[in-house]
């Protein structure tokens, strides 16, 4: 099992269907590329060297029959389109697997604009279709494109079976689906269907038990087996299955590789850097990895060799195509991995944010003896209700407690109304100003290191749930580190209009698919270890409303429980009709993938080891 919810599934999935639908409307557009004559070089050379068309001599008989000898082009078109398109609904979930990072699949997305660069101007991945270059003036056809084709799409059923650990019914379904796919490959060309037939090798291994020290000769001896069917299916439809393949004098083969690695270079450094990156990182991720590796690793090796022995141009570039294709897209995701996964205290920017708030922050707080609970209130152009809820506050706390209202940017006077109220302030709990910049998680920061409190309780400036959060933050287990007063609580008493309803199951969604956050509402007041919180907040990114999110990752990221207690939120500050606005939409979308790309980065950090005992010294 993964650490993800169904609804990152259902969002990679989106993914993958977004580039499939790319890769479909894409191969429908292009113009239709007939077969050449049979004189046509490099056609013709390129044919003998597969021994006949053998796959497509049927496939053009089955659309004639069915539609007529003017279908054929549109038949073998919509055929190219599907067989391509179909490994890229499941790629992404597959490479997801694989690093075990869902932002590795989500980072697919930018597949196409890349292969446009590296792949001499087009955004198909794992295919050779429709291209052009001066050593083949004729653009490759379907026939061609299909049978690249059929290898990436093999090649990818094997590594998203290679992620799971399969056995009974599943593994018997994904070893026939391999076995066909591999056969209907091996049509098209024998040497496609021997290399294709190492995913299921590579499968078995996987799946086999490893207290059995046959996983390797096991696999190896099954991928030996449907190599030899491969290449029978091959001789049974091949036109012509005895025609030699055509080679070039001795002199020319290294010329024919250097043509290759011309043609393929750019693709072959993005995959090779990508990788040593990956490769680099001691993490379990790596035995995935080696997996995916040695499923391509047969085809690319007989993609560099088979056009220097043969003839080195686009026709002859299907394995190559298909494998670099593959790998692209692993060593896309191995990049997003890697860098996202860096510890943050490897990287410059961490380094200098984090020297930004020294000793200097916490001066005047560390001074002071500690106290019970402190109350955060950030609050910008509150004056029309900060003195109302300050007031409660005080009535409700004791000499062991504090009251930090934060002023970030106001234009109301909000300063010296504070201040007004400091001068005449008759609760025992003391009342503390400060300032900080714009933005809300500016001033929870900023609130948040100034205070030296055993608990903190992270409020606005209005009391939106009066003190229903409070009572049920005191009910709490002493152990708990975050708690949140949440409106998702199925006991919160909350009025709200239908357009809130939906929105806050966006972003609900958002949250789990995005973050993997299982907590049902980040948005609402905290209660929070006063050592974790500022721990927390030295370290913290965000400047908005996302900080409370990040606060709630944080937690969860370091195995964390979050509690969520019932609330009631007060008349005066929701009147059930929605305040969110489009930007505000947007900003939370972009908070999200933000927070998702570095979310990893407070994983190996616990400041409370303390309070979680259960945590065996290999979990730490």
């Amino acid at each position: 099992m993964l650490p993800w919810p169904r609804s990152t599934s259902a969002l990679l999935i989106a993914v993958g269907a977004a580039l499939a639908a790319l890769s479909f409307v894409v191969v429908l557009a292009m113009p239709r590329l007939p077969l050449p004559g049979a004189d046509a070089a490099p056609w013709s050379e390129a044919t003998a060297a597969t021994g006949g068309l053998g796959g497509i001599d049927l496939l053009e008989r089955f659309l004639t029959s069915i539609a007529g000898t003017a279908a054929v082009a549109d038949g073998l078109a919509l055929a190219q389109a599907l067989v391509l398109a179909l490994p890229l609904l499941w790629l992404p979930v597959a490479v997801a697997r694989v690093f075990r990072r869902a932002r590795a699949g989500y980072a697919l997305i930018l597949a196409p604009p890349l292969l446009w660069l590296l792949n001499n101007g087009t955004i198909l991945i794992g295919t050779q279709f429709g291209l052009v270059n001066d050593a083949s003036p004729l653009r490759v056809p379907a026939s061609h494109g299909i049978a690249g084709s059929l290898v990436f799409l093999t090649l990818s059923l094997g590594l998203l079976f290679s992620t799971y650990r399969m056995s009974g019914w599943r593994l018997t379904a994904a070893v026939l689906l391999l076995v066909a796919a591999t056969l209907l490959t091996g049509m098209f060309g024998w040497l496609n269907g021997v290399v294709s037939a190492t995913a299921l090798g590579v499968v078995l291994a996987r799946s086999t038990p490893r207290r059995l020290r046959v996983r390797a000769p096991f696999g190896l001896l099954a991928a030996v087996l449907l190599a030899a069917l491969a290449v029978a299916a091959h001789a049974a439809v091949a036109a012509d299955p005895s025609t030699p393949a055509v080679v070039h004098p001795s002199g020319d083969v290294l010329r024919g590789l250097l043509a290759t690695l011309k043609q393929f270079g750019a693709m072959l450094i993005f995959v090779i850097v990508g990788l040593l990156l990956a490769f680099t990182r001691r993490a379990p991720q790596r035995r995935s990895l080696v997996a995916g590796v040695l499923i391509a690793s047969p085809a690319v090796i007989a993609g560099l060799v088979y056009p220097a022995v043969t003839a080195p141009n686009l026709y002859t570039f299907t394995l190559l195509s298909a494998a670099l294709g593959y790998l692209v897209l692993i060593a896309l995701g191995a990049l997003a991995w890697s860098i996202t996964s860096m510890p943050a205290h490897v990287r410059a920017i961490e380094r200098s944010r984090v020297s930004g708030r020294g000793p200097h922050d916490l001066s005047t707080a560390s001074m002071r003896p500690p106290v019970g609970l402190s109350v955060v209130v950030p609050t910008r152009n509150g004056t029309d209700v900060l003195e109302e809820t300050l007031d409660a506050l005080g009535r409700a706390l004791s000499a062991d407690d504090e009251v930090i209202v934060v002023e970030n940017g106001s234009t109301d006077g909000t300063t010296d109304m504070v201040r007004d109220i400091q001068s005449r302030w008759p609760y025992s709990a003391e009342l503390i100003l400060r300032h900080s910049p714009p933005g809300l998680g500016e001033a929870l920061r900023v609130g948040t290191l100034a205070t030296r409190g055993e608990r903190l309780l992270l409020t606005a400036d209005d009391l939106p749930f009066g003190f229903t959060d409070l009572d049920g933050f005191r009910r709490l287990d002493p152990s708990t580190i975050v708690a949140i007063g949440s409106k998702a609580h199925p006991e919160s008493d909350v009025v709200r209009s239908r357009t809130r309803t939906i929105q806050s199951r966006i972003f609900r969604f958002l949250r789990s698919a995005l973050l993997q956050s299982r907590v049902g509402d980040s948005q609402g007041t905290l209660w929070v270890d006063g050592e974790w919180g500022r721990s927390f907040a030295r370290v913290s990114r965000e400047s908005g409303l996302m900080w409370t999110t990040e606060l709630v990752l944080a937690a969860e990221q370091q195995r964390n429980i979050v509690a969520e207690v019932p609330v009631a939120l007060a008349p005066r500050h929701e009147t059930g009709a929605s305040r969110f606005r489009l930007a505000d939409a947007w900003r939370s979308f972009v908070g999200f993938t933000r927070l998702a790309v570095y979310k990893d980065d407070y994983c190996n950090e616990d400041w409370i080891r303390s309070t979680r005992p259960e945590l065996s010294a290999a979990d730490r």
